[in-house]
């Protein structure tokens, strides 16, 4: 009944058009009672089969194709049809909540479920679920209508299949237990051995830049870990197919020898004059059609019990913690941005973010510098609302960035990463991300901005090449130029570039940070980097170190206050200028 619950509530709001499919589903199956009339017609007048029975019985027979024919168009539209869309509509809801979750939901062992339950447990649902459900209802919905037409036959007939469909459907439930039982251990089995390889895959430059020989200790784990694991998941399914097998064998017999009975049993009432030629000869064809869709039943339980352990692997996997989101959806007044107290940590016991404050005006251009781990990239992330604050507050335009919606927010910021991610597309496209609605034109005049038109066009579709997963056709430099090129599209009010020229070659570098300042005028900048020529043009510079902000001010003012910046400046210089000599 969980299940049920559960797949209304997928369905949402079209209940009332799932509900009309499954009796569409059921009713379809009257479908066999014009075939039995036909027959039963047919069979009494079988000493005066004149050309009108004849034309009669072929009537109802066609009558009878037509209705299955329709009721089954409208069971698919109602109930299969519906069942696809079901799942595209839940596909976009955990979307949706997943781009409102915090990047801590988003561990290396939550990507992998995630994966898991968007394409197996989602695939399998879709593909199971609305299938079995019409199966059960049609199987026991045509052997349930023929047992009333059999009460009209006969009385016995009738009381004969009671007790056998109460002991189907005892047995396909004992089978459902047993399925359900060894369901989820085969799922975790499964599970640690998609864990294992994904380690492995993972892995694979490490094992290839070592020495892998027989007395590696390395490889022997790694093998011991498969055979273990193949081990168990053959241990697992040998033990649940001897449990469920002869069971479902069992079923088998006795759908096979209730058929056997019954013709037994007609002939029986026949020979007895208990019932007449016609309903005889009903009977023994109606002997075969009562069993048709109870017969496969058992080869679905298994199936069957899948499904809700599929549901609650996705319910577990999607209990998406969701970010506070506010109701405001207009930003009044200069955009400036304020950190008031702010105290954040990864963890709860160790805070990286320690009690900061500082203020950025609108239209400025603000550098974040600092050692490597001191918090740079947290500044930006708690900025962008990927996480939240634990203490204090941090203001966009005068309120708590947690007042507005997290689209309103999302809108006023561009982000180029440190770790570029590129959708499997083309460049026209990934780029075209940022802004749906522009035009070709607008792309290639980023692209010039951004120093990508040169090695695009040199590509072999140019703005139409395919650039892999990731960006894995890409160098890490031309993945971060596109990556530039779509924030520059995007052309939000704040641009916010997390070590954005980490891979840009030395010589380019300076263009494109003239080309983003040519852009970004009268917008904010908030820029985190290591080089030189990245601070010396902006007009605040804030040094963080150990999560605290130890300085802010210009670049000679900060050069001649000789703290933490200016230290930071010489090393590097020195740097740059160290050669080797013979």
């Amino acid at each position: 009944m969980n299940y049920f619950r559960r797949l209304f509530e997928l369905v949402g709001k079209d209940k009332v058009k799932f509900i009309f499919g499954l009796f569409f589903a059921f009713f379809k199956n009257f479908s066999f009672m014009f075939i039995f009339g036909a027959l039963y017609i047919a069979f009494l007048n079988i000493h005066a089969l004149t050309a009108t029975v004849i034309w009669n019985c072929l009537m109802i027979m066609i009558g009878g194709i037509l209705f299955h024919f329709v009721f089954r168009y409208l069971e698919d539209i109602l109930v299969s049809a519906e069942g696809y869309v079901m799942f595209r509509n839940f596909r976009l809801q955990v979307g949706d909540e997943l781009k409102k979750a915090p990047l801590g939901y988003f561990d290396d062992a939550k990507l992998g479920n995630i994966q898991g339950a968007m394409t197996t447990s989602i695939n399998a649902l879709e593909n199971f679920t609305m299938m079995l459900v019409t199966g059960v209802i049609a199987g026991f919905g045509i052997s349930i209508l023929l047992t009333i037409a059999m009460f009209k036959m006969n009385v016995s007939l009738g009381l004969f299949m009671i007790p056998v469909l109460v002991i189907l459907a005892f047995t396909l439930g004992k089978l459902y237990k047993i399925a359900m039982r060894n369901v989820p251990l085969q799922h975790k089995v499964e599970q640690e051995m998609n864990f294992a390889v994904i380690d492995m895959i993972r892995g694979m430059s490490v094992l290839r830049t070592y020495p892998i020989n027989e007395d590696n200790p390395v490889k022997n784990m790694i093998q011991e870990k498969a055979k273990d694991l193949y081990a168990k998941k053959k241990e697992v399914d040998v033990r649940c197919e001897v449990e469920f097998s002869w069971r479902a064998k069992i079923y088998s017999f006795i759908v096979n020898a209730a058929s056997v009975i019954l013709i037994i049993l007609t002939v029986h009432l026949y020979m007895h004059e208990q019932i007449n030629f016609a309903n005889c000869m009903t009977m023994l064809v109606g002997s075969y059609l009562i069993f048709l869709g109870l017969a496969p039943l058992s080869d679905t339980a298994f199936l069957y019990a899948k499904i809700p352990g599929q549901q609650k692997y996705l319910d577990d996997v999607f209990q998406i913690p969701q970010l506070e989101e506010g109701k405001q959806t207009t930003i009044n007044g200069p955009l400036d941005i304020r950190f008031d107290h702010v105290w954040f940590g990864y963890r709860k016991d160790t805070p990286v973010i320690k009690d900061l404050s500082f203020e950025i005006k609108q239209n400025e251009k603000v550098a974040i510098v600092g050692p490597s781990g001191c918090g740079k990239t947290t500044i930006v992330n708690l900025l962008s609302r990927f996480w939240d604050v634990d203490k204090g507050t941090i203001y966009l335009a005068g309120k708590d960035i947690r007042e507005y919606t997290v689209e309103t927010l999302f809108k006023q910021m561009s982000v180029v990463f440190q770790d570029v991610y590129l959708f499997n597309d083309t460049i026209m496209n990934n780029i075209r991300f940022a802004k749906p609605e522009a035009t070709d034109q607008e792309i290639f005049d980023v692209c010039q901005k951004a120093r990508c038109a040169e090695f695009i066009s040199k590509l072999p579709q140019g703005y139409e090449t395919i650039i892999g997963e990731g960006g894995a056709n890409l160098s890490g430099g031309e993945k971060q130029r596109i990556s530039i090129a779509r924030a520059l599209l995007k052309d939000a009010p704040i641009i916010l570039l997390d070590e954005a020229t980490s891979s840009v070659d030395p010589e380019n570098e300076a263009e494109i940070l003239a080309a983003i300042d040519a852009l970004c005028k009268g917008k904010t900048v908030i820029s985190i980097a290591h080089r030189i020529s990245t601070v010396e043009s902006v007009d605040h510079i804030l040094v963080i170190d150990d999560g605290s902000l130890q300085e802010e001010g210009k670049h000679e003012e900060l050069i001649q206050n000789g703290g933490i910046y200016a230290s930071f400046i010489k090393s590097r210089r020195d740097a740059k200028g160290w050669r080797i000599e013979n």
